[in-house]
């Protein structure tokens, strides 16, 4: 019986990956850049993150926000806006400063680029967590699921850099 193997072309190419990342010379490999791959995971579950805190009024648990107070309310009322859950867009500028950002050495993070929105959003999670009984609320964060969510594309997109890594030094 004549049995095939294709191990010895896999280890032909993982010495060649080996040799274009620096690995035969004793120099510093270069670390790939997987920043393109966690930045597009980031901002998939920061969408997630924001349809369930300003379309449902949920925190990070799932717990709806509460409500607003009358005086609240009212104003809400006057602007149109909707009374019935708490759901902290009266005209948009927090939902719209949550953003995915790019930070120094290839690093992503979701930030509240604006000061006035940030302290706002801080507010929110203590007023919340006051009224509850329970310390500050988690309502900027990501669930489990979005977690989850933002996990998987995250390995897939990393998966497809070094695939591509592997497929450039054939």
């Amino acid at each position: 019986m004549n049995l095939k193997s294709n191990i010895p072309e896999l280890i032909q190419k993982l010495e060649q990956a080996k040799e274009a990342v620096g690995g035969n010379n004793n120099g510093v490999p270069p670390i790939p850049d997987f920043s393109d791959a966690l930045f597009s995971a980031l901002n998939a579950g920061m969408g997630k993150m924001k349809f369930r805190i300003f379309n449902k009024g949920l925190d990070a648990d799932g717990v709806a926000l509460g409500k607003y107070t009358k005086q609240y309310g009212k104003r809400r009322e006057k602007a149109g806006r909707q009374t019935g859950y708490k759901d902290l867009e009266l005209e948009g500028s927090l939902r719209r400063s949550i953003e995915p950002a790019r930070m120094d050495n290839r690093q992503v993070a979701i930030t509240i680029v604006n000061e006035k929105t940030s302290l706002i959003a801080g507010y929110q999670e203590e007023q919340v967590g006051r009224m509850r009984g329970t310390g500050v609320a988690r309502i900027f964060e990501f669930s489990k699921g979005e977690f989850d969510q933002v996990q998987a594309e995250a390995d897939a997109g990393v998966d497809q850099v070094i695939e591509r890594l592997l497929n450039e030094t054939e």
